[in-house]
């Protein structure tokens, strides 16, 4: 058998493949449950929000492969620091996505989060440094949370981002650097509250550079 034989059948495996995906019903996955502790002190953190992510890896002309999130669920902690995400199903286009797994991050106004998912306990440490580098990890953590291209943004982010904007608010001084920071984080909230188009033309607009 020639090459483009080969070629020519791995291309109508992978249709196939692809078709049969398509026609696989939903998967239901199940709700993310755990507990938020304050790392210094390990009592439970109450009103912390829970981001948790699936990525997957999706592989193109058999050798150009692309990680990305294709979906996103939050959860607040209760007085315990317990939280629980909703369960959800998984359409069966992403059924085939290769090295899927889940990430989580957790958010709280002057805390950073310090350790990851070890059966479900997440910690949090009380911030100590300077206003500009809590500003900066603010920033970061947004985009860093982002799932998808920004014109898709969900709205299940809408209450972290705000809580983000709060805070960066609060504590931003009279200082360009850090106005910036802060109307950055406005856009992004607009952006999952307004969508992408509204923010778009508040941002052509002057809206965020105040």
């Amino acid at each position: 058998m020639s090459r483009t034989e080969q070629y020519f059948l791995a291309a109508i495996f992978v249709v196939v493949s692809i078709s049969a995906c398509s026609l696989l019903p939903p998967t239901k996955i199940s709700p993310v449950t755990g507990r938020v502790l304050d790392h210094d002190t390990g009592q439970p953190v109450a009103g912390a929000i829970v981001v948790v992510r699936w990525i997957g890896t999706a592989t193109k002309a058999f050798v150009d492969q692309h990680t990305a999130c294709y979906h996103v669920e939050t959860a607040k902690t209760d007085a315990e620091g317990i939280y629980e995400t909703t369960s959800w199903l998984e359409a069966s286009k992403y059924q085939d996505l290769g090295f899927k797994g889940r990430r989580i991050m957790v958010y709280k106004a002057g805390y950073r989060h310090i350790a990851g998912d070890e059966g479900g306990m997440l910690y949090l440490e009380k911030e100590r440094v300077a206003v500009d580098q809590r500003l900066e990890y603010l920033l970061w953590l947004s985009g860093y949370l982002s799932c998808g291209s920004w014109k898709n943004q969900h709205s299940v982010y809408t209450e972290l981002y705000e809580a983000m904007y709060q805070e960066a608010l609060s504590i931003a001084a009279n200082d360009a650097r850090q106005r910036k920071v802060v109307n950055s984080l406005k856009y992004n909230l607009d952006v999952v509250k307004l969508g992408w188009e509204e923010a778009h033309r508040r941002r052509l607009a002057g809206a965020y550079s105040e």
